[in-house]
């Protein structure tokens, strides 16, 4: 059974040993830039090392819509761009700072078939990556701004076994994956530490018991 907690993903250090060991090409990307687009190589996987990266909607105006986010240990098949078809476009870019090996499917399948245990984890990963779909969609469908902010820090409370975490994203981002307005998601934010329903220290959040 595929295990979908974020914890089991490899360390930093073991995933740049990996890449080394199997010779992965790495892209250091700085911030917003762009890695690939929808209908690339669909072999294709993206290992990412340190950083946060995103999958994106880009309209014709330029407007993005976050989709998904991955951090280190994260693995991205470039099948799972949605092809739109309406004018807009979907890529995969970098936050900041952000290193990315790339390598292919087939390989990675191959490496873990013979028992290399980091190669076995990224798989399980990718498995895990549908599960996280599911949980956006379960945010993004929470009436109130307050439910979709505490739906998703509970997520993040349940990844990071306690009910102290970090939020991986800025909050201006976290308003696009959340889609809402950024001032009105920060005034919830302050009304539930107001209310005493978390404990906030700039991206560090604490949820009550």
């Amino acid at each position: 059974m595929f295990d979908f907690n974020r914890s089991k993903r490899p360390e930093s250090t073991v995933l740049t040993a990996f890449a080394a060991k199997n010779r992965l090409a790495v892209r250091s990307l700085g911030r917003r830039e762009m890695l690939s687009w929808e209908g690339e190589n669909r072999d294709t996987i993206y290992i990412v090392l340190s950083g946060t990266a995103y999958i994106a909607e880009i309209n014709e105006s330029g407007k993005k819509n976050i989709l998904e986010f991955f951090t280190c240990g994260d693995v991205i098949n470039s099948g799972m761009f949605p092809d739109i078809h309406t004018g807009s476009y979907s890529c995969l870019f970098a936050h900041s700072g952000c290193e990315i090996a790339v390598w292919s499917f087939g390989k990675l399948a191959e490496a873990s078939s013979k028992g290399d245990m980091t190669a076995a984890q990224l798989m399980n990963n990718i498995c895990g990556i549908t599960g996280r779909v599911f949980i956006h969609t379960s945010i993004l469908q929470q009436r109130t701004i307050e439910d979709k902010l505490m739906t998703f820090f509970c997520h993040l409370s349940r990844e990071n076994g306690g009910n102290t975490f970090t939020v991986p994203v800025s909050y201006t981002d976290l308003a696009d994956y959340l889609a809402v307005d950024r001032s009105a998601m920060m005034r919830e934010l302050r009304r539930l530490n107001d209310t005493g329903k978390i404990t906030s220290d700039k991206q560090n959040i604490t949820l009550s018991d």
